[in-house]
């Protein structure tokens, strides 16, 4: 609380450091190309003038308004699929058939966004080559301007990769850890409210699927029932909709003894607090062989490297980060 009052009061007294450092960054959004305080405005005006539009009751206006702010400005999926929404609410009172339609636009760019009532179409989780793999990874790096910016990123995903972190927190991480790591991910029950924290898709139809209780007491003893029931339930949706595809299932969880009513009806692995440590620091310690390079400039083969070098590999993100449960001798 301290810091937070004197950054308070360094705005508020319009510090000329403070003020300095404004301009710094304000100028630095404007080079990485995100919008300026005018674009904000724009945008904010399109917002408030299409809910006024809409407490007038006029809807097509409203839907107008929104539908304009999308065609001019350059969005995210993830804001796209906000305005779609916002549209669907404005269109509810005029048609609800076209309303649902408009929120399964909404859904299909932002999964953690309301469900459409009906017509809902899933969308698979994809595998990647190894080679399209390490384009990702070169992409990722590259969209950072120096290497403190990577380290920043990776810094605050493997944060919150730790036991103890608010599960939404530690879930959003280690999707976040997919993209970086070069993999196609999803939070199923999340994004489509059945299904497993996480899914990624690996290499050739083989995915990884997780589990994560990591708000367990470390001092936990046991698996309980509901824990393996959820597992099962996570199992047995991913073989309803990725039939004959391969899976590794791993259940992030301190304790590894199952209790006398667990069960588990597949091939699960367990992560505990080691294995989690094991996966950060392998993963903190393979992008920080990057620090001295042109991100711009990355060599595919250097990656590949590092990735070996570090246990990043599919193989090793399958067999290395987890052991086999211990069923209850009884």
């Amino acid at each position: 609380m301290d810091a937070f009052n004197g950054v308070v009061r360094q705005c508020l007294k319009r510090d000329a450091g403070w003020k300095e450092w404004y301009v710094e960054q304000m100028n630095a959004m404007e080079l990485r190309g995100q919008p300026t305080s005018e674009d904000l405005l724009q945008i904010f005006q399109a917002e408030l003038s299409a809910e006024r539009e809409f407490q007038d009751m006029n809807a097509d206006r409203a839907v107008e308004t929104i539908q304009n702010l999308i065609d001019k400005q350059t969005l995210t999926d993830t804001d796209r699929g906000w305005y779609l929404q916002e549209i669907a609410r404005y269109t509810y009172s005029i048609s609800k058939a076209q309303s649902n339609e408009r929120q399964r636009g909404a859904h299909k760019s932002n999964h953690s966004l309301l469900r459409p009532k009906e017509g809902m179409v899933f969308t698979k989780v994809q595998t990647l080559t190894p080679e399209k793999r390490l384009g990702r990874i070169k992409e990722w790096l590259s969209s950072h301007d120096i290497f403190e910016s990577v380290a920043t990123h990776v810094d605050d995903i493997l944060t919150n990769l730790s036991f103890g972190v608010a599960a939404d927190r530690f879930e959003h991480a280690l999707k976040e850890l997919a993209s970086a790591l070069g993999f196609e991910s999803d939070r199923p029950d999340k994004e489509w409210k059945e299904g497993p924290d996480n899914l990624w898709g690996l290499r050739d139809d083989q995915y990884l699927l997780f589990e994560c209780k990591n708000e367990v007491e470390l001092t936990r003893a046991e698996i309980n029932k509901r824990e393996a029931d959820q597992m099962n339930r996570s199992s047995a949706w991913f073989k309803r909709y990725y039939p004959g595809s391969d899976v590794t299932r791993i259940l992030i969880i301190p304790a590894r003894n199952l209790a006398s009513s667990a069960a588990l009806n597949d091939d699960v692995l367990i992560m505990r607090k080691g294995q989690l440590d094991q996966l950060t620091k392998n993963v903190r310690g393979f992008f920080n062989e990057f620090r001295t390079v042109d991100l711009r400039d990355l060599s595919e083969s250097k990656i590949h490297e590092h990735l070996c070098m570090h246990k990043l590999m599919v193989d090793d993100l399958t067999t290395a980060y987890g052991q086999k449960p211990i069923a209850h001798k009884g």
